[in-house]
């Protein structure tokens, strides 16, 4: 199978139109039709649906997408790769990461691996969960770094994990909030106020539902959800939103006065983060090294053996 056509095929998906991916890949429209219908032609199946609003992905589309991207992340590893072994390319690294854990803990991880390896290439995405987890599995990323709780399942043979952090969560809200201040707070205070979840993770929900659960409360639903911390917490900043984020992600805004922790601490408030990667990418010197300054700066406990 061309790769070319791989590639034509995965960028139309991405742009979700025939002339936006044509102008994107820098070829004409009539070639990169033609480009999709030989692709069509070769497995005998319609990839794509047309209409004048765009293109519509097909259930065989959606799964040659998921093997398409799988196979342009190892080609660009191989010319990485080969470009460094020859001595006409620098390291690199390509790293997936949960926003509640990309702006602190991690970026002085990043910050320090720079120091010591001035010739690394790091590129970094942010990503919720069942996204870095499902990019890891099609091989686009190095390693990701997602949760690893009680709640999550079994990441199967394909993948091998480490946890490294072992953190707590707190019920946040803005500095100066009607529960700001109180020495007891309980679930059915909480109840009272709207809620805004970063969308990071599906375990944050079954978290936040045993600690209602145990004094006999149905959990608050989200008014708010997004992808973002820093939405979530300029949100609860500046309105009477509550959330659930890891301490160590508000430490900056505690310090600056413009949110607070309530004062509840429960067993259940508590996540695990770890670090995924896939059994068929072997980790280059490079991602071990980076793996390993994550390890050390979050201080976690470990999971297995050490990366050989």
């Amino acid at each position: 199978m061309d790769t070319r056509k791989l590639l034509h095929f995965t960028e139309t998906v991405d742009q979700g139109s025939i002339s936006k991916a044509a102008q994107s890949l820098r070829i004409s429209q009539p070639a990169l039709t033609k480009s999709l219908r030989l692709l069509e032609k070769e497995l005998e199946v319609e990839l794509l649906v047309r209409s004048s609003s765009g293109v519509t992905v097909t259930e065989f589309g959606r799964s040659l997408y998921a093997h398409a991207r799988a196979v342009e992340a190892e080609m660009e590893h191989a010319r990485a790769e080969i470009r460094q072994l020859s001595g006409n390319g620098k390291s690199h690294v390509k790293i997936g990461v949960l926003p509640s854990i990309s702006g602190n803990l991690f970026a002085r991880a990043i910050a320090q691996v720079i120091k010591f390896l001035p010739d690394l290439e790091i590129r970094v995405y942010e990503g919720v969960h069942c996204e870095l987890m499902s990019a890891i599995r099609r091989r686009e990323y190095d390693f990701v770094v997602a949760m690893a709780d009680r709640f999550e399942p079994d990441p199967g043979p394909t993948l091998r994990y480490r946890i490294v952090l072992r953190d707590q969560l707190r019920i946040i809200a803005r500095a100066g909030h009607p529960l700001d201040g109180l020495d007891a707070v309980t679930c059915a205070d909480l109840i009272k106020f709207p809620w805004v979840h970063p969308v990071i993770g599906a375990a944050h929900r079954p978290i936040l539902g045993l600690l209602f659960m145990e004094s006999g409360i149905e959990p608050p639903r989200a008014q708010v959800e997004c992808a973002s911390v820093q939405f979530a917490k300029t949100v609860m900043a500046t309105s009477d939103a509550l959330g659930l984020m890891p301490d160590h992600t508000i430490e900056p805004d505690i310090k600056a006065g413009t949110l607070c922790c309530l004062p509840i601490i429960s067993e259940h408030l508590q996540r695990t983060v770890g670090l995924y990667y896939s059994v068929h990418r072997p980790l280059t010197p490079a991602a071990k090294a980076v793996m390993r300054e994550i390890e050390r700066i979050c201080g976690g406990s470990l999971h297995g053996g050490r990366f050989s």
